[in-house]
């Protein structure tokens, strides 16, 4: 279940480090950190996350707000972009 998230943190880890310098729309993945939710769901350096849940995610900041939505053992649905092809996958997060 999902629980609302205390103050302001983000208690989650997604396991993806972002292109920093990326200026497109959604969240370019830099990384996979190894051991990850994001690992483990088939997420790849260069992936564009565009939504979590079917909520757009425009950039950076948008993605942090949304995680903050969840507490560890939650699992969502990331959508985006892997070389053109749309993909949807699904992921349990853990701690932070």
């Amino acid at each position: 279940t999902r629980a609302s998230a205390a103050g302001n943190r983000r208690r989650v880890s997604f396991g993806t480090v972002p292109d920093f310098a990326w200026q497109g729309s959604g969240v370019k993945v830099e990384s996979v950190v190894a051991g990850s939710p994001a690992e483990t769901a088939g997420i790849r350096a260069g992936d564009v996350i565009t939504a979590i849940d079917g909520a757009a995610i425009a950039d950076l900041g948008a993605f942090s707000e949304q995680l903050k939505r969840y507490a560890p053992g939650d699992r969502i649905k990331a959508s985006g972009e892997r070389e053109g092809d749309a993909f949807e996958l699904e992921m349990d997060l853990t701690a932070r």
